[in-house]
Protein backbone atom coordinates (compact mmCIF):
# COMPACT_ATOMS: atom_id res chain seq x y z
CA UNK A 1 0.00 0.00 0.00
CA UNK A 2 1.36 2.82 -0.66
CA UNK A 3 1.60 6.04 1.56
CA UNK A 4 -0.51 8.95 1.10
CA UNK A 5 0.75 12.34 0.01
CA UNK A 6 1.09 15.55 2.69
CA UNK A 7 -0.47 18.44 1.97
CA UNK A 8 1.51 21.60 1.20
CA UNK A 9 1.33 24.78 2.93
CA UNK A 10 3.11 27.89 2.57
CA UNK A 11 5.05 28.96 5.26
CA UNK A 12 5.79 32.66 6.50
CA UNK A 13 9.03 32.84 4.48
CA UNK A 14 6.56 31.89 1.03
CA UNK A 15 8.03 28.67 0.94
CA UNK A 16 5.61 25.73 0.05
CA UNK A 17 6.41 22.96 1.97
CA UNK A 18 4.71 19.89 3.15
CA UNK A 19 2.56 20.44 5.96
CA UNK A 20 4.06 19.17 9.18
CA UNK A 21 2.79 16.48 11.47
CA UNK A 22 2.48 17.83 14.84
CA UNK A 23 3.13 14.59 16.96
CA UNK A 24 6.06 13.72 14.69
CA UNK A 25 7.31 17.06 15.65
CA UNK A 26 6.29 16.79 19.05
CA UNK A 27 8.03 13.18 19.34
CA UNK A 28 11.31 14.89 17.47
CA UNK A 29 11.48 17.73 19.92
CA UNK A 30 11.03 15.42 23.35
CA UNK A 31 13.86 13.07 22.28
CA UNK A 32 16.70 14.28 21.37
CA UNK A 33 17.36 12.61 17.70
CA UNK A 34 20.34 11.75 15.50
CA UNK A 35 19.19 12.45 11.95
CA UNK A 36 22.42 11.51 10.54
CA UNK A 37 21.63 7.94 12.57
CA UNK A 38 17.96 7.49 11.29
CA UNK A 39 19.45 8.19 7.52
CA UNK A 40 22.20 5.34 8.53
CA UNK A 41 19.48 2.79 9.75
CA UNK A 42 17.96 0.44 7.27
CA UNK A 43 15.05 2.05 6.34
CA UNK A 44 12.72 1.37 2.98
CA UNK A 45 12.67 4.27 0.56
CA UNK A 46 9.12 4.77 1.16
CA UNK A 47 9.46 5.54 4.77
CA UNK A 48 11.84 7.48 4.66
CA UNK A 49 10.35 9.57 1.91
CA UNK A 50 7.03 9.53 3.82
CA UNK A 51 9.20 11.10 7.05
CA UNK A 52 10.46 13.77 4.73
CA UNK A 53 7.11 15.58 4.33
CA UNK A 54 5.98 14.72 8.05
CA UNK A 55 8.59 16.73 9.32
CA UNK A 56 7.52 19.49 6.73
CA UNK A 57 10.83 19.16 3.91
CA UNK A 58 10.14 21.80 1.17
CA UNK A 59 8.45 20.99 -2.03
CA UNK A 60 11.54 22.38 -3.92
CA UNK A 61 13.76 20.59 -2.66
CA UNK A 62 11.25 16.93 -1.93
CA UNK A 63 12.35 15.24 -5.55
CA UNK A 64 16.00 15.84 -4.56
CA UNK A 65 15.93 13.03 -2.04
CA UNK A 66 18.29 10.25 -3.02
CA UNK A 67 15.67 8.14 -1.64
CA UNK A 68 12.31 9.72 -3.69
CA UNK A 69 12.25 7.36 -6.87
CA UNK A 70 9.02 8.93 -8.00
CA UNK A 71 7.92 12.43 -9.81
CA UNK A 72 4.50 14.10 -9.73
CA UNK A 73 1.98 14.03 -12.50
CA UNK A 74 1.53 17.33 -12.78
CA UNK A 75 -2.60 18.07 -12.46
CA UNK A 76 -2.74 15.14 -10.15
CA UNK A 77 -0.62 14.78 -7.06
CA UNK A 78 0.04 18.07 -6.42
CA UNK A 79 -2.97 19.83 -7.24
CA UNK A 80 -4.66 17.65 -4.88
CA UNK A 81 -2.65 17.93 -2.32
CA UNK A 82 -2.81 21.65 -1.68
CA UNK A 83 -6.35 21.13 -1.99
CA UNK A 84 -8.82 25.00 -3.55
CA UNK A 85 -6.69 26.84 -2.34
CA UNK A 86 -6.19 28.82 -5.49
CA UNK A 87 -3.09 30.96 -4.02
CA UNK A 88 -1.28 28.05 -3.54
CA UNK A 89 -2.34 26.34 -6.91
CA UNK A 90 -1.12 29.69 -8.69
CA UNK A 91 2.54 29.15 -6.63
CA UNK A 92 3.03 25.74 -7.83
CA UNK A 93 2.14 26.19 -11.48
CA UNK A 94 4.70 28.78 -11.52
CA UNK A 95 6.81 26.60 -9.98
CA UNK A 96 6.13 24.26 -12.75
CA UNK A 97 6.23 26.69 -15.54
CA UNK A 98 9.52 28.18 -14.24
CA UNK A 99 10.92 24.60 -13.91
CA UNK A 100 9.87 24.13 -17.38
CA UNK A 101 11.56 27.04 -18.68
CA UNK A 102 14.93 25.99 -16.96
CA UNK A 103 14.54 22.43 -18.78
CA UNK A 104 13.78 24.39 -22.50
CA UNK A 105 16.50 26.37 -21.65
CA UNK A 106 18.82 23.73 -20.78
CA UNK A 107 17.46 21.67 -23.78
CA UNK A 108 18.49 24.30 -26.28
CA UNK A 109 22.20 24.91 -24.69
CA UNK A 110 22.98 21.10 -24.89
CA UNK A 111 21.59 21.45 -28.64
CA UNK A 112 24.31 24.24 -29.07
CA UNK A 113 26.80 22.72 -27.44
CA UNK A 114 26.17 19.17 -29.27
CA UNK A 115 26.44 21.08 -32.90
CA UNK A 116 29.69 23.43 -31.70
CA UNK A 117 31.22 20.07 -31.16
CA UNK A 118 30.25 18.44 -34.28
CA UNK A 119 31.72 20.95 -36.24
CA UNK A 120 34.73 21.24 -34.50
CA UNK A 121 34.82 17.23 -35.69
CA UNK A 122 34.16 17.94 -38.88
CA UNK A 123 37.01 21.16 -39.04
CA UNK A 124 39.53 18.89 -37.67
Amino acid sequence: MKHPMQPIIEDEDGVLRFKKNLIVEYLLESEPTDMNKIAAMNFPDEDRAQFAQLIGYSESGYYGLSYVKSTPEVGETWLVSIGNDPYLRKHKVKAISDKVVTLENFNTDLWIAIEDLEFKEKVE
